[in-house]
């Protein structure tokens, strides 16, 4: 990164500067905010309110039952969604 850097490829090249720092700050900002997002879609989704009682419950529900990694279900594809909004 630091040749790179050096060469001053992003200062000739603004629009790939753009997308790379768009991708990097829509992929940290995905990585914060995909847990909350994921256990208010549940609760929106349960129309009944049978399963999903508040976002906090379908967070504890989602670790207990399936894991941490069903917090990030669907990760890949809000990145991929994110990166391409630059």
């Amino acid at each position: 990164v630091s040749s790179i850097k050096s060469t001053g490829f992003f200062e000739d090249n603004p629009f790939v500067a753009s997308v790379i720092g768009a991708c990097v700050a829509g992929t940290g900002a995905a990585l914060l905010t995909h847990p909350v997002d994921t256990c208010k879609t549940c609760v929106q989704s349960d129309m009944v309110g049978s399963k999903w009682m508040s976002a906090r419950a379908s967070f504890s529900q989602l670790i207990k039952h399936e894991g941490y990694g069903s917090l990030f279900r669907g990760f890949g594809f809000r990145t991929i969604r994110i990166c391409g909004a630059f």
